[in-house]
């Protein structure tokens, strides 16, 4: 959508907040006061990482999360991507990450949320009858200098903003010590991240006429791990290492300051908390590093497995029938568009644009009926890498390839080759040297470029140039040298590999080998959960995974590994059709 369109809608946001503050929409026709939206996101806060789900040993004291769920309702199927600006895409558009585009961490050089999806408040304002205030505090993460800087939010729909657009990584940032943008203006402060988001939210809250759609976004419990403000959690830290080496506890004291900060935030909206649907978020699985046992760190933040993608969803409001529910219903964070809607009276119909698919399923009706399935059976999750909207066809498992090669010129004495799968993310190759003399000094020139130099001094053409890295072995009786089990990497990229060694003819020269031409596929993968079974397929032809959590949780056993029980393979093949189909052209 044009920026024209963009800044008509922001005057007009201005027009319906000044007949607001003359008493207009400040209530429904029977005199109920409206219902405001409090969306609260937690960044790398797993179920792991909550005490009220019971799980594992990490989780934090969260004394107002519990309250917040022991007065409304805990969903325990709520899905996430795996990790954070993927997430927060599908939040504001109620679509999946592929169509817009949005598969990976957004930095401020590119891969930022089109300004033609519309968002959330976008939606509220479009399709609302009742003029609705909106602001976000908070991180943004998803925008970079070409898509609005440090406008970025105002230009995706936001009236209001206040917060930072990225992590707050060191050295050049801290919790304590950071650019905050209001509006487009940036700023330093040195107020503790956490504290200053609530801060600005209940100040702007304080004002803005009813109803109100508030999304703040804490960078807690993210890195960098650190010692919060020690009014605000109880962790003994005295004890602790350095939050580098040991940052177990001092993750669960940054969880638990957050939780601290939302109480505050609660308290604050006083009455009005009784008229506010309030729903708290993760945006992906918990981190790496602060993963403990049952849980593996290797299916944490970043990965496919529920360990990476299953994060927490608390709602509570005059919505919720029955407090201290639990909810069983699958949850897509894609499913919070529908849901504001829902809360709004927006019908999607007349707010998305013409061909442009929604995937929110609003979860509304669960809030009414705990015991209800809920209208979604298929949870979905993707990563990859670039970031660009993309259609496409899961391709089988590739077998035994090797990488093509090349002719630099020159005499070539000794071969080269790498085979195996695919190099993508899981899968491995084989680097083989043959032709070599016996226990030879070898060295393999690895670079980026191709872009043959001929060195006659040294007896052959040297291929990769420059040269990046370069590495020393030693060939084996035979003449040979095998560097076994190359592991594929987040593409896409190509490296070319030659080697050389010395000629023990000719110490003044060397023996060269052909060039290999290595093409690194990057990621493109997706998951589907049925609420039982789960697939993981890899689209650029990676290795798929296949898992039955009703008898394995922790996703140990592949069942793709041996032959699949007729009940599996139904199953299996159900999902990869409705996969197949979902992301198809």
């Amino acid at each position: 959508m044009s920026q024209r369109l963009r800044v008509a809608r922001t005057l007009l946001g201005v027009t319906c907040v000044a007949f607001a503050l003359a008493g207009l929409g400040a209530a429904t026709p029977g005199g109920t006061p409206p219902t405001n939206v409090l969306l609260l996101l937690a960044d790398d806060v797993g179920v792991d990482s909550l005490t009220l789900y019971g799980l594992g040993t990490l989780a934090a004291n969260t004394p107002n999360l519990d309250a917040l769920a022991a007065g409304g309702m805990r969903f325990d199927n709520a899905f996430s991507n795996p990790t954070c600006s993927p997430t927060r895409a599908t939040l504001l558009t109620g679509r999946y990450s592929f169509r817009t585009g949005i598969g990976a961490i957004v930095d401020t050089s590119g891969g930022g949320l089109p300004l033609s999806e519309v968002t959330l408040p976008e939606m509220l304002d479009l399709g609302a009858t009742t003029p609705w205030s909106h602001a976000m505090f908070g991180k943004w993460h998803l925008g970079h200098l070409n898509i609005g800087g440090p406008l970025a939010p105002n230009l995706a729909g936001f009236s209001h903003f206040a917060g930072s657009l990225q992590n707050l990584d060191p050295p050049a940032q801290s919790y304590t010590s950071w650019n905050k943008i209001v509006d487009g203006v940036t700023t330093h402060v040195d107020a503790y991240a956490t504290t200053e988001v609530v801060d600005d939210a209940l100040a702007w809250i304080a004002t803005a006429p009813e109803p109100w759609f508030t999304y703040v976004s804490f960078h807690s419990a993210h890195t960098p791990y650190h010692a919060p403000p020690a009014n605000l959690h109880t962790v003994d830290l005295s004890g602790a290492g350095e939050p580098n080496m040991d940052p177990v506890p001092y993750y669960r004291a940054m969880i638990e300051a957050m939780d601290t900060e939302i109480g505050r935030l609660l308290a604050g909206l006083g009455t009005t908390l009784d008229n506010t649907l309030v729903v708290f978020f993760g945006d992906n699985g918990t981190a790496t590093e602060v993963t403990l046992p049952p849980f593996s760190p290797a299916q944490a933040k970043g990965k496919l497995f529920h360990q990476g993608t299953r994060v927490p969803l608390i709602v509570s409001g005059p919505q919720v029938a029955v407090a201290g529910s639990t909810s069983q219903a699958l949850v897509n964070t894609t499913d919070f568009f529908a849901t504001l809607a829902e809360v709004a009276g927006v019908d999607l119909t007349n707010v998305e644009p013409a061909g442009q698919v929604l995937d929110s399923i609003s979860f509304l009706p669960s809030l009414a009926d705990p015991a209800a399935a809920g209208a979604r059976d298929l949870v979905f999750a993707e990563r990859f890498w670039p970031n660009q909207p993309h259609t496409s066809v899961p391709v089988q498992p590739l077998g035994y390839t090797c990488q093509p090669t090349l002719d630099p010129g020159g005499e070539i004495s000794m071969s080269l080759s790498l085979c195996g799968g695919a190099l993508v993310d899981g899968n491995t190759a084989d680097l083989t040297l043959t032709g070599a003399p016996a226990l030879a000094p070898v060295w393999l020139a690895i670079g980026s470029k191709y872009d043959p130099l001929p060195l006659p001094a040294l007896g052959g053409v040297q291929g990769p140039n420059p040269i990046a890295y370069m590495i020393s072995a030693l060939t084996d009786p035979s003449g040979s040298l095998v560097v076994p089990g190359l592991k594929g990497n987040i593409g896409p990229f190509v490296f070319y590999f030659q080697a050389v060694a010395q000629n023990p003819l000719n110490l003044y020269q060397l023996l060269w080998s052909n060039v290999v031409e290595t093409h690194y596929l990057g990621v493109d993968s997706k998951a589907v959960f049925d609420g039982r079974y789960k697939l993981i397929a890899s689209v650029l032809g990676g290795p798929d995974l296949f898992f039955d959590l009703w008898n394995d949780p922790f996703e140990q056993v592949n069942l793709l590994d041996a032959p699949l029980a007729s009940a599996d393979a139904v199953s299996f093949d159900n999902l990869t059709l409705r996969l197949t189909t979902l992301i198809a052209p």
